[in-house]
């Protein structure tokens, strides 16, 4: 596992490897959290699902703090498995008796409204990376941070040929770690795509 401080010793030994220019410590960690946040997207991982009850008054709960987005459908509860799948607003608007949730406003609104509570499992959003906060994404995928955040900082220098180099890598590892870490995880699983780029509210 890599620590955030580690990760910005690593991005600025390659910036100093191509360029005698120095770069702050706040420009390091805004360009490592854009790469960390391309990676919470495309990266998800099924080591990370969380699973939650929310209780509802009218339809509608409070998400967990960590929320990001759902994973799967919901269910009433453990022993009523009645499928609530996550539904356009539009849609959950339109057919307010059909069971359905939907993400409204950092809230979830369930169809029927007379539903109590609700369980589903979710992915979990991360907070940014600071120097006391490391990254919560699978440990594989920390080294893709640092090729994120060198080919972010190179193309601020106008080092464009440095930038699409770094760029360029950083994609290549990016599909290589998502197939390992897939065809690792795959033992485990009944099938489908492990690794999706998802919607994070």
């Amino acid at each position: 596992m890599l620590t955030t401080n580690k990760i910005i010793s690593a991005v600025r030994r390659k910036i100093l490897e191509e360029t005698t220019d120095m770069v702050s410590d706040d420009t390091l960690l805004m360009n490592a959290n854009l790469a960390y946040d391309d990676l919470k997207i495309k990266t998800f991982t099924p080591d990370q699902i969380k699973k939650t009850t929310v209780a509802l008054t009218a339809g509608v709960g409070t998400l967990p703090a960590d929320f990001g987005t759902g994973y799967g459908p919901a269910y009433k509860d453990e022993t009523d498995r009645t499928s609530y799948n996550e539904k356009a607003i539009v849609d959950l608007d339109r057919n307010p008796d059909i069971e359905g949730y939907a993400i409204i406003e950092g809230e979830i609104t369930v169809t029927p409204s007379t539903t109590a509570s609700i369980n589903f499992r979710y992915y979990p959003s991360y907070a940014e990376l600071t120097s006391s906060q490391d990254p919560e994404i699978h440990e594989y995928l920390h080294e893709l941070i640092i090729y994120g955040a060198v080919w972010r900082i190179l193309e601020d220098m106008q080092s464009e040929a440095l930038a699409e180099f770094y760029k360029g890598r950083y994609s290549e590892l990016l599909e290589e770690k998502k197939s390992a870490l897939s065809n690792y995880q795959r033992d485990n699983q009944d099938g489908g795509t492990l690794i999706n780029g998802i919607r994070l509210i």
